[in-house]
């Protein structure tokens, strides 16, 4: 009779097996059906391979590349779903046409008040491995990420896992970049710190001028290009051309840009000292990239300046000596003299040099436009 029971039992159980796979498609397909790890690759020569221009891009090793993931991001950036009024995205304070940064001196968050410093443009940042944002208080694109959604959407972090689960296109999209498809802040800030790395500008009129030689450039133009590379003219190398094709140094300086600053603490903003609370760090802010400069205005940590004249100008005239002054300030009597006091030339050159950095290419560029759209 046992055995008859154990034979019965087992009949069932395979007959259930059966019915079980034989049963209608509900449609459910498991993430890992969908995971696609396909590398993500520039296709530029500038970038990759042994004859590239730019420096080898470091990426993160628990967060390669992926063209899903690059995707997940894209519309993770564009989605105001992201903010606790959902009504304001990444893409609200850093936007494609002014250069991923803003046109406004402070941009407004997502609870209705002003941000305290200028958006930074996100252009070639996979370059920057030496601390984010003005005060590098970010190690990494990833910590950006981070920090940004809580920083400026103020998200109920809960509720965004809740939303984005209950979209078709961000379980596709997840399950696409991650093996197992786990909506998570930090797939979240993996997705958009891994599309902030593909926003490469390398189409200007400089970058044709690497290429192919000097006849890109006029006379003018040239000039600057001296002033800029190889000359004290300018003075522009120290900070923004140690690399000749990144135009910043992605380190930290004071510049001199506020009088009456007798001690660390006379600074409106701490920068980078602020962060560390190394009192040599007071009043040091992260050197922004020159390329595209004609998109990005305002300038500046607290967005001053509204042209590159302007700039240039400060430059030239305007330089106040105070606390944790940049050696560069300190050179052949610079700061005495109030700055490098060009002459109308100089300053002429240096702009024409200047608009050969901006790349048309990038800011049209339908790979990092909104893809709601």
């Amino acid at each position: 009779m046992k055995r008859n029971q154990l034979y019965i039992a087992a009949l069932v159980s395979i007959v259930c097996g059966l019915l079980w796979a034989c049963r209608p498609d509900d449609g459910f397909t498991p993430p890992s059906a969908l995971y696609d790890p396909s590398p993500y690759t520039f296709n530029r020569p500038e970038l990759e391979g042994p004859n590239r221009l730019f420096p080898l891009m470091v990426v993160p090793s628990d967060n390669p590349m992926t063209i899903a993931k690059v995707e997940l991001g894209r519309y993770l950036f564009y989605d105001a779903k992201l903010s606790i009024s959902g009504n304001q995205s990444c893409n609200s304070c850093h936007k494609q046409e002014y250069n991923f940064g803003d046109n406004l001196a402070l941009s407004m968050n997502a609870s209705g008040s002003r941000n305290s410093r200028n958006a930074m443009p996100l252009i070639n940042l996979g370059w920057a491995n030496n601390g984010l944002m003005w005060d590098g208080r970010t190690i990494d694109l990833e910590a950006a990420s981070a920090d940004a959604i809580f920083s400026e959407l103020h998200p109920n972090p809960s509720a965004i896992l809740d939303i984005l689960g209950s979209d078709s296109l961000y379980t596709n999209l997840f399950a696409k970049a991650f093996e197992d498809g786990a909506i998570s802040l930090e797939n979240i800030n993996k997705s958009l710190a891994s599309f902030m790395r593909s926003i490469v500008s390398i189409d200007s009129k400089y970058d044709r001028y690497v290429k192919f030689g000097l006849n890109e450039f006029s006379q003018e133009e040239f000039r600057g290009f001296e002033m800029v590379f190889s000359s004290e003219e300018g003075d522009c190398f120290h900070c923004h051309a140690s690399s000749d094709v990144i135009f910043s140094d992605f380190s930290f300086h004071n510049i001199g840009m506020d009088s009456n600053i007798n001690t660390i603490y006379d600074f409106a903003d701490y920068g980078l000292g602020g962060n560390t609370g190394n009192e040599e760090d007071y009043g040091l802010f992260k050197t922004p990239t020159l390329r595209n400069w004609a998109y990005s205005a305002p300038y500046m940590h607290d967005g001053r300046f509204t042209t590159m004249e302007e700039v240039i100008e400060f430059h030239s005239t305007g330089l106040k000596n105070s606390p944790n002054l940049d050696v560069i300030m300190l050179k052949d009597g610079k700061i005495q003299n109030g700055g490098l006091q060009m002459t109308t030339q100089e300053k002429s050159d240096l702009l024409a040099f200047l608009q050969t950095l901006n790349d048309t290419v990038f800011i049209n560029n339908p790979s990092y436009s909104n893809p709601f759209e």
